[in-house]
């Protein structure tokens, strides 16, 4: 029989090999002599990136062995196998940039590890240590001179200084060599068990052009101490983004986010001082004292452009009001960004008059003007909204409650109505905002809904509701979903709608995300949002209500008049494919983007915020 590889077109086997992910093509390669020798050839863009597991290494090493080549760039490899994969990978021509090594974490220290570094680390950019059993940083630094992006992280227990660290922290300071170890580093990721003064320092002092500086801790200890303030007298003039996060490390994490400042140049020009602060407060990463944030804000009060402070929800205290006593001083901030379970509105509301440009505490011009908060929903009370609306420089404004997904598991009964006047809200037609984001339990309701839609000057709406406590497509939910307390109604949206077409051109309205409606984002209400003329796109998650004639209705109205560019829906329930390929085919002729999937989710505990922005988290049954 003839080998079927021998009979088709390279661009068939091409297309059908493309579907095959690494462990496919090294199973492949066990079927026949002539397919050990092929399947190399067929699958050179599969072995960009190899990620080496134990149990592949022990079973198939001799097929692996046959995919390395020049075409190598990315390796993932277990610390404990260091010592035989990368003689192969040298012998192979591989031309490895990213290196991410992850132990096993009964494996014993490896006494090799610098002696293997040192025949790939000339030409590593990309460096990832995770959990290793503790080796010097510095040597690290030595051996890998073309470093764009370190991570660094040790093993609970080993936190002490090795005695390489310690002589190679005396060579360095007392050679007569000042050039730094380090000069194109841009992005280092350290644990924060390192001590600050004979660990992150000296490494700091060989990073002059780092941009991002994030403190992680890698095993949610309670015992460590991070010193903020000398931390920041310690980094390089230009450093943009300290990051200080109670997450652990992972494995090459290479965030696009940051990327653009990574790469950013740094020249004569460049300004100096720290532009953004991260600090997420959790069970392991310590709170700063008043004197801590007192001292940091007069280090940082001249440069700082974005502050965000996060306490996790299921921690306990009120400490993450010590960044608030005395209100903290930027004036220039331009974006503010605050979650926690205990917050103090009093305190918060003084550091927000500040930028009131009314008030009498105000000294300076306001340039804040991004702002994003997510509290239980009696946080949001009138003095809150009061202060926030007196921002007249403020032009996108987000507010999360999470109550249904957190307060049953830490404080007993949701709240059952909006905690605030939501005729607060007319003020900001005096102000600039521009994107209004609106999730969560008894944050919003009908009445709010008509007062947003007389706000002419908002370009981006997104309103909706967090559901976390289970799958919300699985068929056994409809007792849940019925249960479910919505004080936004299929009428109230209807109204809403209604209200922002009689403005006709005088709205501003482009981009609109409705999210966990459920039934109550029906045809009718889709109907009804084709007839906003400036919309440009559409984002639906669980609108089960939709079926086929709803969006096919939709579609014909707004691909027609040259404004709609994208239309994403996800969760749906009662569309089908008809519908589905209907509206991609005829969004696709008249240049719009669709996009769709049964499977939708949204995640309350994440910095970012813009829900717009978040990646798309997918449940599968």
């Amino acid at each position: 029989m003839q080998d079927p590889l021998d009979r088709l077109p390279l661009e068939i086997i091409s297309k059908i090999i493309s579907f095959l992910e690494q462990n496919d093509c090294l199973e492949s390669m066990l079927v026949c002599r002539a397919w050990f020798d092929k399947m190399p050839t067929y699958t050179v863009s599969l072995w960009n990136d190899i990620f080496i597991q134990p149990d592949l290494w022990e079973e198939k090493n001799r097929c692996l062995l046959e995919c390395l080549g020049p075409h190598v760039q990315n390796v993932h490899i277990p610390y404990d196998y260091m010592h035989y994969i990368i003689p192969e990978i040298v012998s192979h021509g591989c031309n490895v940039t990213k290196l991410l090594i992850q132990p096993y974490y009964e494996a014993p220290p490896n006494f090799e590890f610098f002696n293997d570094l040192r025949k790939i680390g000339s030409h590593i950019t990309n460096l990832s240590l995770c959990h290793i059993y503790d080796v010097s940083i510095l040597e690290v630094a030595r051996i890998c001179p073309q470093l764009t992006h370190l991570e660094f992280g040790i093993i609970l227990g080993y936190d002490g200084i090795p005695v390489s660290d310690q002589k190679a922290i005396q060579e360095l300071e007392t050679t007569n060599d000042t050039s730094p170890l380090l000069p194109r580093l841009a992005y280092l990721i350290l644990d924060d068990k390192m001590d600050l003064d004979t660990r992150i320092a000296p490494i700091l002092r060989h990073c002059p052009n780092l941009r991002i500086l994030e403190l992680r801790d890698a095993e949610y200890t309670s015992e460590n101490k991070l010193d903020i303030p000398r931390l920041v007298d310690l980094c390089p003039p230009h450093l943009y983004h300290l990051i200080c996060y109670n997450k652990e490390l992972v494995y090459g994490d290479d965030s696009t986010e940051l990327q653009s400042i990574v790469n950013s140049k740094i020249t004569a020009t460049s300004s100096i001082g720290l532009k953004r602060l991260s600090f997420y407060h959790g069970n392991s990463i310590p709170y700063p004292s008043i004197n801590d944030t007192t001292q940091l804000s007069q280090q940082i009060r001249d440069t700082l452009t974005s502050l965000s402070i996060h306490q996790n929800y299921s921690s306990n205290g009120f400490v993450v009001n010590n960044w608030f006593n005395p209100p903290i001083v930027l004036p220039n901030l331009q974006q503010f960004e605050l979650t926690g379970r205990f917050i103090n509105t009093t305190l918060v509301g003084r550091l927000l008059d500040r930028y009131n440009s009314n008030s009498n505490t105000s000294t300076f011009d306001s340039q804040l003007d991004t702002i994003g908060m997510s509290f239980w929903s009696e946080v949001f009370d009138n003095t809150l909204i009061q202060d926030l609306t007196n921002i007249r420089s403020l032009t996108s404004l987000t507010l999360h409650s999470v109550d249904r997904c957190f307060r049953q598991s830490y404080c007993g009964e949701i709240p059952t109505s909006v905690m605030y006047n939501t005729h607060l809200f007319q003020k900001f037609q005096q102000g600039q905002l521009r994107e209004i984001e609106l999730i969560g339990d008894m944050l919003i309701s009908d009445s709010l809904l008509l007062i947003l839609s007389d706000l002419t000057q908002l370009q981006r709406i997104t309103l909706g509701y967090f559901d976390l406590t289970l799958d919300v497509l699985s068929t056994d939910n409809s007792d849940f979903v019925s249960s479910l307390v919505f004080l936004v109604t299929r009428d109230g949206l209807l109204k809403f709608l209604d209200r922002i077409i009689q403005h006709r051109d005088r709205h501003a309205l482009q981009h609109l995300t409705l999210v966990n409606f459920y039934e109550n984002v029906d045809d009718s209400v889709i109907q009804s949002i084709g007839n906003i003329r400036s919309l440009k796109s559409l984002d639906l998650r669980c609108p089960f209500g939709i079926h086929d004639a709803g969006l096919k209705g939709f579609i014909d109205k707004k691909v027609g008049n040259g404004y709609l560019e994208r239309v994403d829906i996800h969760g749906y329930k009662n569309l089908t494919r008809d519908g589905i390929e209907y509206a991609r085919h005829k969004s696709s002729n008249h240049g719009a983007q669709f996009a769709s999937s049964p499977y939708a989710s949204l995640d309350p505990w994440n910095g970012d915020f813009r829900m717009q922005n978040n990646r798309m988290y997918k449940r599968k049954k």
